[in-house]
């Protein structure tokens, strides 16, 4: 009865660390307006360039699946949004996906990967309230 026991601990412990693997991601905290803030671009050799917006952009995801990007008070992009496997943001069912790695009240950042001859490039962005 022993073994039964400690088998099925460990084998909720073994279940609870797997869950861990992929961010849980409230969709209901996406929702309103996120500031850009920049965006880190981290090619193969593992070398970093971050950008700064030169203007300010405003997503605003509407939980409507409406997505409003404007700049400087002006709406520039209106898209669709849905999220997918619980970490997955895609824009009107394009590629990329971008992966969501941080959602909280205050910060959002997610990646997405574009490949080329000269290896694989990763371009996360950074949001905040």
């Amino acid at each position: 009865m022993k073994k039964i026991f400690y088998v099925l601990v460990l084998l909720s412990i073994g279940l609870a660390y797997c869950k861990k693997d992929k961010p849980l991601i409230v969709p209901e905290k996406l929702i309103g307006q996120w500031t850009y803030v920049k965006q880190v671009e981290k090619n193969s050799n593992n070398a970093e360039t971050v950008y700064l917006p030169d203007e300010n952009y405003i997503y605003d995801f509407q939980d409507n699946g409406d997505l409003y990007i404007s700049k400087n008070g002006v709406i520039i992009i209106n898209n669709k949004w849905k999220l997918t496997d619980n970490h997955i943001l895609r824009y009107n069912d394009q590629d990329p996906d971008f992966i969501i790695t941080k959602l909280d009240d205050h910060n959002l950042i997610y990646y997405h990967e574009s490949t080329d001859l000269n290896g694989t490039i990763r371009y996360t962005d950074y949001y905040k309230r």
